[in-house]
């Protein structure tokens, strides 16, 4: 016999889809909406939070969604202000005329050079940053406003230099002792991180040389529209 349906659960549930189906209302909006793009992760994010506040509150109580939504929210201050850090960095970049001056330098350095090799160059900065930056959406805000234009100049398209970025920002999350979610993972295991660097390094090397072949893939086919 089926169970009686919950009225409560159920318009829990219809608050959440509908939360979901704008989110990819908004995803397919800043395809060809300028407007839209430009503040589209805003939207989805505060979407997805009203949606799941919404939500668990219809189903349990309010005041403990209240609680629970504000724990969430305690917890992603850390994220939120490097995020204000790295776009105060972005700012005072593109307001002093800094900007210009670095991609004048970056063009000189990378003037002769292969499209092939400054993707690697791409991908090791990434390497490097994400050891002092954990936060893949600051070292976004920090280092796009570079890369981007940089490609432009070397003739890389944009879709490779994401792949870079991906690549670079991903695996060594994993490896790095400056991932706070790493440690965190080890310190409740019995496995300290010398141990673990000793049995994870031969696939670190494994998959750097797998994701820089595969960056010269994507590189030789141009990969990406533009």
């Amino acid at each position: 016999m089926s169970a009686d349906p919950d009225p409560e659960r159920e318009k829990g549930l219809s608050c959440f889809l509908a939360a979901l189906g704008l989110m990819a209302a908004i995803l397919v909006c800043g395809i060809f909406v300028p407007a839209v793009s430009d503040v589209s992760l805003i939207l989805m994010a505060v979407t997805l939070a009203l949606g799941g506040f919404l939500a668990a509150a219809s189903i349990g109580n309010k005041r403990k969604a209240g609680r629970a939504f504000g724990k969430s929210v305690v917890g992603m201050l850390p994220a939120v202000l490097m995020i204000l850090m790295a776009s105060s960095v972005k700012w005072i970049i593109a307001e002093g005329g800094i900007l210009d001056t670095l991609l004048y330098l970056l063009s000189g350095w990378t003037e002769g050079t292969s499209p092939a090799a400054c993707l690697l160059l791409v991908y090791a900065v990434v390497l490097v940053m994400n050891f002092f930056i954990a936060s893949g959406s600051a070292k976004a805000f920090l280092l796009m406003p570079l890369l981007v234009p940089m490609a432009d100049l070397t003739g890389l398209t944009r879709q490779a230099v994401i792949a870079a970025f991906c690549f670079g920002d991903g695996f060594s999350n994993v490896f790095y002792p400056t991932n706070p979610v790493l440690l965190i993972s080890l310190g409740l295991t019995v496995v300290s991180y010398g141990k673990w660097v000793k049995f994870t390094w031969c696939i670190q090397l494994l998959v750097l040389l797998v994701t820089s072949a595969l960056l010269m893939l994507a590189c030789f086919v141009q990969i990406g529209p533009f």
